[in-house]
């Protein structure tokens, strides 16, 4: 299967999953979460791989201002429908066309990229992220991404909070983590 496909079959399943009420539900409680603890009216938020724009949608509806970028045009698509309004945008998650140390929190969540790739995002997402700015994202334990090896990949960061997906609609082994840019 060719990897674009692949990786737009994976979205869409994540967007079916995510769309459940209780998963939707855990969702929310984890964006109120990052936009209690940034602590500021109106914070600059990006969200990488936005797939869908439903976690654009409540960012905006929490009063955010939010960048939302995705790799895929076909899933961008999807977005604009359900956020015409929205500031969404076709970049490369490796090489993000936005100003450095710029963005109060990034928000990166469900993804399944290759550990590799996972790696090189998040050290172009800590690139855009202001000193003191969170960064809530995914590691992927079923593929041995893991918390030591993150601290040495991203030494500027201090771990705040890990929490495993819930069992019952996420069984792929998604990790979520807050961490803090010092």
């Amino acid at each position: 299967m060719e990897e674009s496909s692949r990786t737009e079959r994976i979205a869409l399943d994540f967007c079916a999953k995510t769309g459940l009420v209780e998963a939707r539900r855990w969702m929310e409680r984890l964006i109120w979460k990052l936009l209690d603890a940034v602590g500021k009216s109106a914070p600059l938020v990006v969200e990488a791989n936005c797939v869908d724009g439903r976690d654009t949608e409540i960012f905006l509806q929490r009063g955010a201002r939010i960048v939302s970028v995705c790799a895929s045009e076909k899933q961008l698509e999807f977005a604009r429908r359900r956020v015409p309004d929205g500031d969404l945008r076709l970049l490369n998650l490796e090489r993000l066309d936005l100003p450095t140390e710029k963005f109060d929190a990034v928000w990166w969540v469900g993804h399944q990229m290759a550990k590799s790739d996972t790696w090189q995002i998040l050290s172009e997402l800590a690139r855009v992220l202001k000193s003191n700015g969170l960064l809530t994202f995914d590691i992927r334990t079923d593929v041995g991404e893991n918390l030591d090896e993150l601290k040495t990949l991203l030494p500027q960061f201090e771990i705040l909070e890990c929490e495993s997906y819930p069992i019952d609609f996420f069984t792929n082994g998604l990790m979520h983590i807050t961490a803090c840019k010092r």
